[in-house]
Order: structure tokens, then sequence, then C-alpha cells
């Protein structure tokens, strides 16, 4: 885990063939790729039309409401802790990769150690 603006980044491994810096968001419903996040695993052949779930409504931090894709991930691992079957949002490009609730909530427990800068999950 590192900082990252105010908040703390964690590697995160998306369908087994990504690794990105993601901002852990509880406050985020879902987890959040950007457009080219999901391009990349498209064209991988890990992400595809039978994968997409749909559409959403979500209210930014800045209240202002965006409909958004959702698709569903085989795998989300954070080191050795793999959740399968994760909801995905696609952002706009460019955005924040943001680790929100639909993967934070599926595990037993997390916290922060902010003194060793360690997320630990159990």
């Amino acid at each position: 885990m590192e900082p990252h603006d105010g908040a703390f980044a964690v590697p995160v491994v998306l369908n087994d063939v990504i690794t990105a810096k993601f901002i852990i968001d509880s406050g985020s419903a879902d987890v959040s790729i950007p457009e080219e996040v999901a391009s990349t695993l498209i064209k991988l052949g890990t992400l595809t039309g039978a994968d997409l779930l749909g559409t959403k409504t979500y209210m930014l931090a800045d209240g202002s409401l965006v409909p958004s894709k959702i698709y569903r991930l085989a795998s989300v691992r954070i080191g050795g802790m793999v959740v399968q079957n994760v909801t995905v949002r696609i952002s706009a490009a460019k955005s924040s990769l943001l680790l929100g609730q639909s993967f934070l909530s599926r595990l037993k427990s997390w916290s922060m150690d902010n003194s060793r800068q360690v997320m630990i999950i159990n």
C-alpha cells in the first residue's frame, strides 16, 4: 500500500491479466475502472459481452449523476486474496481506478494500518 493524494493505493490484479494500482475507496459502491482498462481486458479476451450486466446511474462525490456500463469481472486479486464475479463500473477515460464495495464488502474483514502503511485482509 502506498499514499496517493490523501488516500491509499494498492496493486490489484484483474482477471489474472492486468495489474494496476487502485485507490481504496470504501465510499464507492463498486470497483471502478476507466474505459481504457476495460478496452484492454476486452482485447485480451477476458472481458466479453457476456459479462455485461447492464447500466446503472452513479452519484459521484460532487453530487453529479453519471450513467455507466457495469460488467462482471471473473476475478479481482490483492496479494493472495481472490474474489470472483465482482461488479465493476466502467468510468470515463483517464479516471481513477477505485477499489469499492463490490470487492471490499465481500471480504470477511479488512483494515488499514496507517503506521505500517499496509492493508490487512482476513
